[in-house]
């Protein structure tokens, strides 16, 4: 018999199932739930969550191709081509040719992009520690240990498309 307040980890398909579902239920709730309620703050139009991707990959990651770039979002190279063209018209992201390789570009974030980017992310962080603050001390605790069991889950779902 598990110890109070742990769970079997031999579940049962029905219970695994349930949890899979109250996951899906409440996953893209909380990721709206912060978009809203930081754009409401945020003084500049938002970015499409698929061209943010692309931005945030590509500060993370300076000078990745579009082939790069897409493997690591795991979208087709031509969406990524797509995306890139759109935040370059907004002054977002440049297109640098590779000195190595004319034929080749290298993804670059502009300053505005970067000032955005720090600007959104501030606003997401006061945004999320607002709402964390009106929590117990035992909900915060267990959103911080549920995020090992969360980038596992991640990590189990990744090496199925492989």
């Amino acid at each position: 018999m598990p110890a109070p307040g742990k769970r079997d980890s031999a579940r049962s398909t029905d219970s695994r199932t349930q949890l899979a579902d109250d996951l899906f239920a409440v996953l893209p709730r909380l990721r709206m739930a912060v978009l809203r309620n930081t754009r409401r703050h945020f003084p500049h139009p938002p970015l499409p969550e698929a061209q943010a991707n692309l931005l945030r990959t590509v500060a993370a990651s300076p000078g990745l191709t579009v082939r790069e770039a897409a493997r690591t979002l795991q979208l087709a190279a031509n969406t990524v081509s797509t995306l890139v063209a759109a935040l370059g018209a907004e002054d977002l992201l440049e297109r640098r040719t590779c000195p190595k390789d004319r034929r080749s570009a290298r993804l670059h974030p502009t300053e505005l992009a970067l000032g955005r980017l720090a600007e959104f992310d501030g606003h997401r962080r006061r945004v999320v520690a607002a709402a964390m603050s009106r929590m117990s001390a035992a909900e915060l605790d267990t959103l911080q240990d549920s995020l090992p069991a969360l980038g596992r889950l991640i990590a189990e779902l990744d090496d199925q498309e492989e």
